[in-house]
């Protein structure tokens, strides 16, 4: 990916200064996802997925750098019966620290968002 500014002007201390050419804040350099499925016995199915999420710059001016990270989420899915299935899932599995975004508000203020921990998840479907 290669964004970046076609026309944008930005007052510093009053002065104006351009920023064509740079690339917008939050668009990462890069990013990925890889997915792998094993049906590993009869009606069982393990899935992992890594997430990858490039560098980003969090300014206009790309000075400053949020760094990347990457995810690693695993499924285990059941389908008991053709009308029930489960599922147990595991997000952010070595339950890694990250930065999603950062927002600042031009005056000294900034918000970091960190991404969620190792999150875990139980689905039952049931149909009727």
């Amino acid at each position: 990916m290669k964004p970046k500014f076609d026309d944008l002007i930005e007052s510093v201390n009053g002065v104006a200064v351009s920023r064509n050419g740079n690339r917008p804040p939050n668009v990462p350099w890069q990013s990925g996802n890889l997915l792998a499925t094993w049906a590993f016995r009869p009606r069982w199915i393990a899935q992992a997925a890594l997430r990858f999420v490039g560098q980003r710059y969090i300014d206009t001016a790309n000075t400053l750098v949020l760094p990347s990270y990457s995810l690693v989420d695993t499924t285990l899915g059941w389908p008991a019966s053709s009308k029930i299935a489960v599922n147990v899932r595991t997000a952010n599995l070595f339950d890694k620290f990250y930065a999603v975004t950062y927002t600042g508000d031009g005056f000294g203020g900034a918000n970091w968002l960190a991404g969620a921990p190792r999150t875990f998840e139980l689905e039952m479907k049931v149909g009727f």
